[in-house]
């Protein structure tokens, strides 16, 4: 014989079924379900399967997505069996913002804010509660931003980029941010995140030969929004690094940027030099003739890239004349 206990009746006599309100309301107490500021949920004696479960009350056999957003809005969907004469659907303390039966087996469901950390989800009918169980669970997660106000850039030729991220925290070490599970989107493409501090992370920004890029925080599935970040032409490489005063040296340069076919007034530190474009459309170079200095020491070599934007300094812009 099976024994179920609704309502108060199960709290105090040690909570072999939560149903009702005592489900999610009084989940903790009854020593089944246990959420908090903790973020956590504990399985007990509270979760019953198989002939304990009453014939005719709805079961959530699957939930996705099972990460949602703090801030409400992602809509999710609920399958499982008996969705007949639903009442409401919950998560946690909360009703769902909103929910459709779109059969007896599926239910689509809004869930509203809520703070980071598992909470069951019950869908309420005329047969009682579902019972809470592991699959019928989500996890709500912060949505990331990304702080720009320093004008973040990287180099269009790739590298490693360091983001201040905002609307949480990413965890006080690495074994936390690990569990936090995020990574970063540059224009839609997956790359790494690695921990740098609680509010900072670095990535390694792919190549991109562009102005901009735009870069997303994923918290364990929830996308942050979109942010810009600036793109600075670079030279890459100098097949020849070091001439005398009076120039005259032909040195092959490359470099990475927007419309880079089209760059223009090539400079060594402060004395233009004259260069021709050769190579591919898609990966051009740059033959250019050293023009004289007056001092020696080293100079930076620069462009303007065909979008007029000025190239920065990196170490494979480095340029030096001698003496002799």
């Amino acid at each position: 014989m099976h024994v179920i206990l609704r309502g108060a009746a199960a709290v105090a006599a040690g909570a072999l079924v939560l149903t009702g309100a005592a489900s999610s309301a009084a989940f903790g107490a009854a020593g089944g379900v246990a959420s908090g500021s903790a973020g956590g949920v504990a399985f007990g004696s509270a979760i019953t399967t198989g002939a304990a479960q009453q014939v005719g009350r709805p079961t959530i056999s699957g939930i996705s997505p099972s990460r949602v957003s703090t801030a409400g809005g992602t809509s999710v969907t609920l399958v499982g069996k008996d969705f007949t004469d639903v009442s409401g659907v919950s998560f946690g303390d909360a009703p769902a913002s909103s929910y459709t039966v779109v059969s007896s087996t599926k239910i689509t469901a809004v869930a509203p804010e809520g703070l980071s950390g598992a909470v069951p989800v019950v869908v309420a009918a005329a047969e009682g509660d579902s019972l809470v169980t592991k699959i019928s669970v989500v996890t709500y997660r912060a949505p990331l931003g990304i702080d720009t106000s320093g004008d973040p850039v990287a180099k269009a030729a790739g590298g490693p980029l360091v983001l201040t991220v905002t609307g949480g925290t990413m965890g006080a070490t690495p074994q936390e941010f690990a569990k936090e599970a995020i990574s970063v989107l540059v224009n839609k493409v997956k790359v790494t995140a690695s921990y740098v501090d609680a509010t900072h992370l670095k990535i390694t920004v792919p190549a991109t030969p562009a102005d901009t890029a735009q870069v997303a925080v994923v918290h364990d599935s929830i996308v942050g929004d979109t942010a810009t970040i600036t793109l600075a032409p670079v030279i890459t490489s100098l097949s020849v690094r070091y001439s005398t005063l009076a120039g005259g040296v032909k040195t092959v340069v490359k470099v990475a940027g927007a419309s880079i076919g089209d760059s223009t007034d090539f400079m060594f530190g402060e004395n233009p030099a004259d260069c021709t474009k050769e190579g591919s459309v898609a990966s051009p170079s740059f033959i250019c003739w050293v023009p004289a200095a007056e001092e020696a020491g080293p100079v930076a070599v620069s462009f303007t890239s065909g979008t007029d934007v000025d190239s920065v300094y990196t170490a494979a812009a480095l340029f030096s004349y001698t003496d002799n």
